[in-house]
């Protein structure tokens, strides 16, 4: 980390924004997190900028504005192909909903409104214009420290604003910093405030962990702040878990790997991984050297399919999740059947390689016993694509044949029949691919 030359470092369009604002007799400074982002030299999608001007005054200087926040003084500004979001200078006072500040009071310096912030990292003010920092809590020391530290008093700060209790977890799970002490006993003080907060925006927080390099690190975090007990109750009952002989650790260290070892650009993914063995406590039967977990891959989409909609997740990716977790413990042996892989494939749809990549990280994470399962789990992915190079017919959309084909040859309305005889045509070309032709199935339609 560097802040040599940082004003090298703001584009064009930035600076040029920040002159025009200052040429009206207003101030404008970079703040929150571009300024520690550009700090850091990591890459800047938001500039967000504090200035003197009222929202009037910015909305007339730029024509491409429109007020995004105006009750809170913030306007965005389309500039030169950027997008801005500019506000007012600002304090801020009642924060009865846990959330947002019933009363907001402009005129106030920059010195005022960084101490609104949450931060210290987060509480820096930069002129790219005259290259000047305005850090009056520190927030450049606390980089260098690798630490996490509120502005002014951390309960006060928790009480205020309940997400800022996940965005601390965050931003040290996302950077590897540490949190001041202060910080966890507040969060434990704070829970009745984390309450408040919206189902959506918890689950973006925690979308936002599972996209750093090792989200494990957010969830004992979680679980030492006893928010994990709020967010996900049901991981409770698999810390300590010991599992059968086939696995080397406990379950809940054994979801933490798995979600670890899964892509960081999928983090819903990473989440399902979290999440996958979650109905293994209760499906479990015989001593731990032998224990079996029957059916828990199904109770566990169910419990996992809840778990994304009180997340607020969309449909589509409730459904995928169920998918993964009821179908992770689909076991292969070399001597399936084409027709059987078909079927998979059929049944997993475009998710068979996501399905076959969780297997693998699954079985990673058992940390014993891994490289024959590996080598079963590559042997099915290399007929899959094997098979899928033969463009066999794996859904309706890919038969020769459609539902006007059945109404007419069977001379019937549009009814479930029709899906019925579509369906069995399905499955006799999932068997015998070669009878996916249109007179071969025009043929099986008469005589179904």
């Amino acid at each position: 980390m560097s802040e040599r030359n940082i004003k090298r470092r703001i584009p064009e369009e930035v600076l040029s924004l920040v002159t025009e604002v200052r040429k009206h007799r207003h101030q404008a400074y970079l703040v929150g997190g571009s300024v520690r982002d550009i700090i850091l030299n990591r890459e800047i999608l938001d500039w967000d900028i504090a200035t003197s001007a009222p929202p009037a005054l910015i909305m007339r200087i730029f024509r491409k504005s429109y007020p995004t926040g105006i009750k809170h003084g913030t306007v965005t500004v389309i500039y030169k192909g950027v997008r801005f979001e500019i506000t007012t200078f600002r304090s801020e006072s009642d924060y009865k909903d846990g959330r947002h500040p019933e009363n907001v009071r402009f005129g106030v310096s920059i010195e005022e409104d960084l101490s609104r912030r949450d931060f210290t990292i987060n509480a820096m003010a930069y002129d790219p214009v005259e290259d000047r920092f305005i850090d009056p809590y520190h927030g450049r020391d606390d980089l260098k420290c690798r630490l996490i530290r509120c502005v002014g008093n951390a309960y006060d700060r928790f009480s205020e604003d309940g997400l800022r209790s996940l965005r601390a977890i965050r931003f040290a799970t996302l950077f590897g910093y540490r949190l001041h002490k202060d910080i966890i006993p507040a969060i434990r003080q704070t829970i009745s405030v984390f309450l408040k907060v919206s189902a959506e925006r918890v689950r973006e927080e925690i979308l936002k962990i599972m996209k750093s390099e090792k989200p494990s690190r957010g969830i004992l975090l979680m679980h030492k702040a006893n928010l994990l007990e709020h967010i996900f109750p049901e991981l409770l009952q698999t810390i300590g878990l010991r599992q059968n002989r086939w696995h080397k650790y406990d379950l809940f260290t054994h979801s933490l790997k798995v979600m670890d070892y899964l892509p960081v650009s999928d983090p819903e993914l990473r989440l399902v991984g979290l999440l996958h063995d979650i109905a293994k406590p209760i499906c479990k039967s015989g001593d731990t050297e032998d224990a079996t977990y029957y059916g828990h891959d199904l109770k566990g989409a169910e419990i996992v399919s809840e778990i994304f909609r009180r997340l607020k997740f969309s449909n589509k990716s409730v459904g995928r999740a169920r998918l993964i977790v009821e179908n992770h413990m689909k076991g292969y042996k070399s001597d399936w059947t084409d027709a059987a892989v078909r079927r998979l494939m059929r049944k997993l749809g475009s998710e068979i390689y996501t399905l076959l990549l969780f297997q693998k990280c699954d079985v990673r994470a058992r940390g014993s016993e891994v490289r024959s399962s590996i080598r079963l789990i590559e042997e099915l992915e290399g007929r899959v694509r094997m098979l899928e190079r033969e463009a066999s017919a794996l859904n309706l959309n890919q038969l020769k044949v459609n539902g006007n084909d059945v109404m007419t040859i069977k001379k019937i309305p549009p009814s479930p029949e029709v899906g019925k005889i579509l369906k069995r045509l399905m499955e006799m070309v999932i068997e015998r691919p070669e009878l996916n032709r249109r007179d071969k199935l025009i043929q099986l339609i008469k005589t179904l």
